[in-house]
């Protein structure tokens, strides 16, 4: 077999993806969130002793650490991120060479194209090439996303569809729980992804059998990552989790409210994309209860209408009357992004020609079907600002294998408004990828320029005091040189005079969004305005207020 094109494919896949990180700003990130993970990857990578805390710059003025950045949590001396600690131990050893920035993204691409090959191997089927096939799955599903963002989910998809595949191909349980309790200290909901497969095994094998080694394995990747963080964080309790046991477990006041709007949020965030979002699902219902190729052909034309609709047609109208482009599409939303399920009703058409294929698609679909329910009924959260239902990750991948698993046999190919159907819709979903990879480039770039205007109009002898919650997570990139704080809380305000009290502190920086409510702890911080300006960073449409204040 010539192995030279799938190497050439590969090759290609590699200098796409170093390429697209190499273009994104190395200190610009799509969430504030990045901003505790560049920090803690720093410290890993800096630290001669355990425990590797981030250094707090506003020790004198704060030594309780009450100003700290959201997503943090005070250490024994400095801080610590609340996010699991294994990406960004994973990206360490990078960062003296690549710098922070890129050593988390260098990460997320790497795991990306990893899982785009188990991702193939699992659609390619026995005997085929799985690198098309995994780079189709890569450029349809919001991986492609992920391989070039600062989150955990590109690693923690790759140890899921490692463990299916491990289940699928070669029975190997205990490697398969050992990948998915790993997981776990990459995203939480890799435990839900482990129970999922773990119904998955007791409805294909129809029995509990393999779910001794299964959970085995699982136990022992919890307790390996436990280790790696009490080795480097000096505790091996999750601090994900410990930090709001409440919200992690979705319990608590208002819960079921926050549910109904996590869903809302996912799949109706507008009436066009909650109309397309029942019509997909309708359509894959009726595909599933009639298996006729008329039914599976016309719910097909109806789930793909209904995407290209949410997708394209209902931004391009609201672009058109005015709005902005982010604003226009429903960045959130599983029907809006997710282009390549309008191919799942077709699966019907092409059944498993033999028991162990018919195993593994249903093995495939019920890990990537549980989690959908599962999740959020565990958590009403919806994810915050973010790209195609970020915490389903694995799901999305897993549905465009079993749609490409379907579409490569001989029932599939040989029709050929079936095939158009697959093509049409998988093109589109990377059109619609493609689109959000213009926006991370957007939102980053905005957010590095956002950091360079902010360390050009400071000095490395003031603080800087940050009104609003999430400017020091974007600031991250200048804490060299700069002491960030963040009081956005008008109970802040009194710790914040005490320290500049103490500290003989006569002349401070003051940052807000004018759009944030913030008057009440502007007014309550001791000082007199010397200095107002305002201006826009590139690439953004939010304006932003210094203020340069002296202390009474």
């Amino acid at each position: 077999m010539n192995r030279l094109p799938s190497l050439l494919a590969i090759a290609a896949l590699v200098a796409a993806t170093a390429g697209l990180v190499a273009l994104l700003p190395a200190d610009g990130f799509f969430s504030g969130d990045a901003g505790a993970k560049l920090l803690q990857a720093e410290a890993f990578a800096g630290c001669d002793a355990p425990p590797c805390e981030i250094p707090w710059p506003g020790r004198s003025l704060d030594p309780a650490r009450a100003l700290r950045p959201s997503y943090t949590a005070p250490g024994r001396e400095g801080l610590v991120s609340l996010f699991p600690y294994l990406y960004p131990a994973a990206a360490a050893p990078l960062v003296p060479v690549l710098g922070g920035g890129r050593a988390l993204r260098a990460v997320s691409a790497i795991a990306a194209l990893l899982a785009a090959l188990v991702a193939g191997s699992l659609a390619a089927g026995r005997g085929r090439s799985g690198v098309a096939a995994g780079a189709a799955v890569l450029a349809a599903t919001p991986l492609a996303f992920h391989a070039a963002s600062v989150w955990e989910h590109a690693p923690a998809t790759l140890m899921v569809l490692a463990a299916v595949a491990l289940v699928v191909r070669g029975g190997r349980d205990g490697l398969a729980g050992l990948a998915l309790g790993l997981a776990f200290w990459l995203r939480t909901e890799s435990l839900v992804y482990g129970a999922a497969l773990a119904l998955g095994l007791a409805v294909t094998e129809r029995g509990v059998r393999r779910w001794l080694p299964l959970g085995a394995g699982s136990a022992a990747g919890l307790l390996l990552g436990a280790a790696g963080q009490r080795l480097l964080l000096g505790t091996a309790v999750p601090l994900h989790l410990a930090a709001n046991p409440s919200a992690a477990a979705g319990i608590g006041p208002g819960a079921l409210a926050a549910r109904l709007r996590g869903l809302a949020e996912l799949f109706a965030p507008d009436p066009v994309t909650g109309a397309a979002a029942a019509a997909m699902l309708g359509a894959i219902g009726v595909a599933l209860w009639r298996r006729s190729r008329r039914a599976a052909l016309l719910s097909g034309v109806v789930a793909l209408a209904a995407a290209l609709t949410a997708s394209f047609v209902a931004p391009a109208v609201r672009v058109a009357l005015g709005s902005g482009l982010a604003a226009s599409f429903p960045l959130r939303s599983i029907p809006g992004v997710w282009m390549f399920a309008a191919a799942l009703p077709l699966v019907t058409l092409a059944p498993a020609g033999d028991a162990a294929s018919h195993r593994a698609d249903r093995l495939v679909a019920v890990t990537a079907a549980v989690p959908l329910a599962a999740f959020w009924l565990l958590s009403p959260l919806p994810g915050g600002y973010q790209w195609g239902g970020r915490y389903f990750l694995p799901s999305a991948v897993l549905l465009a294998v079993l749609a490409w698993r379907a579409a490569g046999r001989p029932a599939l190919r040989a029709d050929r408004p079936a095939r158009a159907l697959v093509g049409v819709a998988f093109a589109g979903s990377v059109i619609v990828e493609l689109l959000g990879l213009a926006l991370l480039w957007h939102v980053a770039s905005g957010n590095a320029s956002l950091a360079r205007e902010v360390l050009a109009r400071t000095h490395d002898d003031r603080p800087v005091i940050c009104a609003t919650r999430w400017l020091p997570e974007v600031l991250a990139p200048t804490w060299e040189t700069r002491t960030i704080l963040r009081v956005d809380r008008p109970e802040q305000a009194p710790v914040l005079a005490r320290g500049i009290a103490r500290d003989g502190v006569r002349e401070w920086d003051l940052f807000a969004v004018e759009e944030d409510a913030v008057g009440g702890v502007l007014d309550a911080l001791p000082c007199e305005p010397v200095f107002r300006e305002s201006f826009v960073a590139p690439g953004r449409a939010t304006r932003h207020e210094v203020r340069r204040c002296t202390n009474r």
